[in-house]
């Protein structure tokens, strides 16, 4: 049988992947790295082609009947569609040409941002360390009250000056005091170089790194986590036996954490604490466009995918799509085309990446340490007064 001339094509339009625009003069045009393997095909083979758009790949009806581009191929709207992932129930409803590709099936996330709190200053020693401290200080002070026989409230304020490393004087040489000054001065120094560290490249939060722990995240409700509408991913998550897989597509389900291709062209960079399950090369696609420095893709893999062209059940000619596939498939050229337009991408939305550890200490930073220099103010404003008083009343 003769092949078509003009072929329906039908087509998710992704950023980067198949985009579609009009020119001045009303005409269709289409690039990205799916659009140019269209046009591969279109050369070899010799055939014009109509573009029809869905918003989905396509999901199942309990009737049989599907949505997207599955439906489209179903009803014979359209004659092919370009790289589909296989599945049995996809497979019921379309043909499929010989596989070409896989894809891994993974999340991009963005990085875990610096955790500077209200109280930062007091993180480089633990509770039990302060602890201990707050308990010797008021021992030390109340034994050395007794050899220079002054007040335990003086003692303490000198003491705790020594760990100032604020100058004292008239006090009796004891071995309590030159042990006191010895740990006073190893407290000293070992918070502040601690807190230096802190302060020039400050701790961050646990970094996610595999399903499990996204999923983790996501049931304690300190991450989101997004799929996209009508992948089949979504499908195999459902029906999955690992029990974290089951519980991250039941959280997205239950939130409607669900996205649709055409939302994310207009999304300029994923939001913070969140994470988007996808395919490995659309999310190097996407993380490039929205800054790579802010976002990072996992090594884990959920499932690998193969893919090949849909087409629908009566299409005449899948033999001589499979040649040509096997050709292209042998000079590597959907890697030729996806590298350059990984490349064309970087280079389109090159930014000065600035350190994002290194940045200025703000009033959020330091409002804790305000708070807790203003306490310390109105108690020893307290301690002041209640000296005053009982020195007059000594003198009465």
């Amino acid at each position: 049988m003769e092949f078509p001339s003009v072929l329906k094509v039908a087509v998710v339009p992704i950023k980067y992947v198949f985009e579609i625009k009009r020119n001045a003069n009303g005409e269709t045009e289409i690039s990205g790295m799916e659009a140019s393997f269209l046009k591969i095909l279109s050369s070899f083979l010799g055939f014009k082609y109509d573009i029809i758009v869905s918003n989905e790949y396509g999901i199942p009806f309990e009737n049989g009947t599907w949505t997207g581009i599955m439906g489209v191929l179903q009803k014979g709207e359209a004659d092919i569609a370009l790289s589909i992932s296989l599945s049995e129930g996809r497979a019921n409803v379309a043909q499929f040409s010989k596989t070409y590709g896989k894809e891994d099936a993974t999340f991009a996330i963005s990085k875990p941002e610096t955790s500077i709190d209200d109280f930062w200053f007091i993180h480089p020693l633990d509770s039990i360390t302060w602890g201990l401290i707050f308990v010797s200080l008021v021992a030390t002070s109340a034994a050395l009250s007794l050899i220079n026989k002054r007040s335990s409230i003086q003692m303490l304020s000198i003491l705790l000056s020594t760990l100032l490393k604020q100058p004292f004087t008239n006090l009796k040489p004891s071995t309590l005091l030159a042990l006191w000054l010895l740990v006073s001065t190893i407290l000293a120094f070992g918070y502040s170089a601690v807190l230096l560290s802190n302060l020039t490249l400050p701790p961050k939060q646990k970094d996610i790194r595999n399903f499990e722990e996204l999923s983790e995240a996501v049931q304690l409700g300190s991450y989101q986590c997004y799929a996209v509408r009508g992948s089949v991913m979504v499908n195999l998550m459902r029906t999955s036996k690992q029990r974290h897989i089951r519980l991250l597509i039941d959280a997205i389900d239950k939130n409607d954490w669900f996205v649709d291709n055409n939302e994310l062209l207009h999304w300029e960079k994923m939001a913070k604490n969140t994470a988007l399950i996808y395919h490995r090369s659309a999310l190097e696609m996407f993380t490039k466009r929205w800054g790579s420095e802010g976002y990072k893709i996992s090594a884990d893999v959920f499932v690998s995918m193969e893919y090949a062209m849909a087409l629908r059940k009566d299409f005449c000619c899948t033999d001589k799509f499979d040649k040509i596939l096997s050709r292209i498939e042998a000079f590597a050229i959907r890697k030729i085309i996806y590298d350059k337009m990984l490349l064309a991408v970087g280079e389109a939305h090159e930014t000065s990446s600035e350190d994002s550890n290194h940045r200025p200490i703000k009033f959020e930073n330091i409002k804790g340490l305000m708070t807790a220099g203003l306490i310390s103010y109105l108690i020893a404003f307290t301690l002041l007064c209640a000296e005053v008083i009982h020195f007059k009343r000594n003198q009465n």
